[in-house]
């Protein structure tokens, strides 16, 4: 089984933290082979970030943990 990364974004200015979502994984996909899964979850705003980044920890589920918001 390959590696999961959580990627946690914030749907405020959600075309911009699209933008570097996506940059992201083609960056991810360039560097690693083969590419880990990625996971993405959405969240109101940044205050939600923390919380949810702790969820995800909390799994054990992922390699990586990344927020962007």
């Amino acid at each position: 089984m390959g590696k999961r990364i959580c990627f946690i974004q914030s749907n405020w200015h959600d075309n911009i933290v699209d933008q570097c979502r996506d940059s992201f994984c083609l960056e991810l996909s360039r560097l690693e082979s083969p590419a880990p899964t990625i996971d993405t979850l959405r969240v109101p705003g940044a205050l939600e970030l923390p919380l949810q980044a702790q969820r995800a920890a909390r799994s054990k589920h992922y390699a990586c943990i990344v927020v962007a918001g």
